[in-house]
């Protein structure tokens, strides 16, 4: 390779070295910065969801603390009914139109009242299961009675479609100055009430799915959010299994066009800073590579026998020093 080829190269190469090792310091900065911020983001989420979750379990064991007193207007009747025997058809069909409604004055999704031996005395979320003797909810009350709120698939009668939901909740038992005692189950919907009081910053998207990966809120469609920074939120039910999957992913759309705008601005520049470094680089190379050219011109015609060579000194550098020196040589 001719010295002016390389010259040209090194010129050519040193002047793109400079943009290509910005640019790559700047993506990295730009990508650490934005992947600290989707950190704290999701980091701020997930105590977000933890808070409105610890709240959604103090309201329903606020609910059910205040519904497990003999003299509410729910709870009364039915004590007295059970201790005079049972709950007679006049106080069945007041229960069945009043205790929805006392459900959604106390603002919950899930209201039960459950005799001692598991029979459904009355039911605002399902009416139609008053009378009914369920065997799992007596089982359910060997585990979560009297303790803190849990979550358990509920069967709901939403309209006229039977539903099952993911549920907060807690379970009180009331004892009656006459001995009786029932037990009120009140509860909240985890999905979409919880969904409702989360305040995500950042654009945080929450989806809220069950154990067997059905959407409980959040967007169905997730292939879009995949690509997304994520954190996953594991909740386990009364009896420690799996019961649903809280995901929080953070939109880096922004940094994507970032990204790209940084290379599309690096490729402009290294592109037109080669092309110019290429043009200054044959300038300067021809104008190193030409004395001496004519150096190695002059000292072939001398070894030739043309000791009349003379060579025309330009400029007083180093490559005007060795044509002067040459020229004393001859």
């Amino acid at each position: 390779m001719r010295l002016r080829t390389k010259l040209t190269l090194i010129i050519a190469v040193a002047s793109v070295v400079p943009t290509v090792a910005a640019t790559l310091v700047g993506r990295d900065l730009v990508r650490r910065r934005s992947q600290a911020e989707f950190k704290r983001l999701l980091t701020d989420g997930e105590a977000e969801v933890r808070a409105r979750l610890e709240q959604l379990r103090q309201e329903v064991e606020g609910a059910a603390k205040r519904l497990a007193d003999p003299e509410d207007q729910l709870i009364g009747p039915i004590l007295i009914a059970q201790a005079r025997g049972g709950i007679d058809d006049a106080l069945y069909r007041r229960l069945v139109h009043t205790t929805p409604r006392v459900m959604q004055e106390r603002g919950l999704e899930v209201l039960a009242v459950m005799g001692a031996g598991g029979e459904i005395l009355a039911s605002g979320h399902y009416p139609g299961r008053m009378g009914d003797h369920d065997p799992m909810h007596k089982d359910r009350a060997h585990k979560v009675l009297d303790k803190d709120a849990v979550l358990l698939s509920q069967r709901l009668m939403l309209g006229n479609k039977a539903t099952t939901r993911l549920t907060v909740q807690a379970w009180r038992l009331v004892r009656s100055p006459l001995g009786v005692k029932v037990v009120v189950i009140a509860g909240l919907g985890l999905g979409p009430s919880l969904a409702q009081r989360l305040r995500l910053r950042g654009g945080t998207v929450v989806r809220i799915t069950g154990a067997k990966g059905e959407v409980l809120a959040g967007p169905a469609r997730w292939s879009r959010f995949r690509a997304y920074p994520q954190r996953r939120i594991k909740l386990t039910d009364a009896e420690g299994r799996a019961a649903a999957t809280i995901t929080l992913a953070v939109p880096d759309d922004t940094l994507r066009t970032t990204l790209s705008a940084i290379n599309l601005t690096a490729g402009a520049l290294a592109g037109s800073g080669l092309v110019l470094a290429l043009l200054l680089g044959v300038l300067t190379a021809r104008r190193i590579t030409r004395p001496l050219q004519e150096v190695a011109e002059g000292a072939a015609r001398v070894a030739a026998g043309d000791l009349d060579v003379r060579l025309r000194v330009r400029g007083k550098d180093e490559m005007g020093q060795l044509m002067a020196a040459f020229n004393q040589r001859v």
